[in-house]
């Protein structure tokens, strides 16, 4: 009878993994398009230098806003999402351009820095763009405004000022180091809109949660 009971729960198991194969199916497909090309960019523009850490941390959140952007796009609905923060991250990626287009001083020192980084970095911008876009007007319907109530502008404004007293100058140009700074100091802090709409409604999305793990790990690159 045991073994009976092993050979049923492995088919209930196998049941449950099909469906949730089929019910993540476009995620799923998503995840191994982005392990091809991270594959591919790695042999195609990589010296093996450890500066493609940062080219990498960016492909895998450039990915992470895609992810996000399906869903609202599959769902119709921006529920769970907070605009709040996706409004800080277009003025970090925008802010981040405006440093590594007209110079070179943080770019990565292999291939991937003559022109993959800034490219990746252009397409998460437009990416976020879209977001602020079907939150803001497409499916407004669906934005929980009454939940995602962090004023972003308590991460920006101190970013900013930090930013422009705390600093390097790897482009020897003051607006471009302070915009590459600023950008950094509120990518460390530009979720937290998120995580208190979470707190306010009591759930998670799934997505979401995939989004900020996959943020969370770009970012433990660009730390190192």
């Amino acid at each position: 009878m045991k073994g009976v009971n092993d050979f049923f729960r492995k088919v209930n198991d196998a049941e449950k993994m099909k469906r949730y194969l089929s019910d993540h199916s476009s995620s799923i497909k998503i995840y191994c398009f982005f392990l091809l090309l991270v594959f591919i960019f790695y042999h195609l523009f990589s010296d093996g230098d450890f500066s493609f850490l940062l080219t990498l941390s960016s492909v895998i959140s450039m990915f992470s806003f895609l992810m996000v952007f399906l869903k609202i796009e599959m769902n119709k609905s921006c529920a769970g999402v907070s605009l709040k923060m996706m409004e800080c991250y277009v003025v970090l990626n925008a802010s981040r351009l405006i440093s590594i287009v007209p110079f070179e001083g943080y770019l990565p020192y292999d291939k991937s820095g003559d022109w993959l980084y800034q490219l990746v970095e252009a397409v998460s911008l437009f990416i976020n763009c879209c977001i602020v876009y079907l939150c803001r007007y497409k499916y407004k319907n669906t934005y929980d405004s009454t939940n995602d109530i962090f004023n972003n502008l308590f991460l920006i404004i101190p970013a900013f000022i930090i930013a422009i007293f705390v600093h390097p100058s790897l482009n020897s140009f003051l607006p471009a180091d302070v915009a590459w700074s600023f950008a950094l100091y509120l990518e460390s802090v530009c979720v937290l809109p998120q995580l208190s709409m979470f707190q306010k409604e009591g759930k998670v999305a799934a997505f979401t949660t995939h989004f900020l793990a996959s943020q969370a790990f770009s970012k433990c690159h660009t730390k190192n």
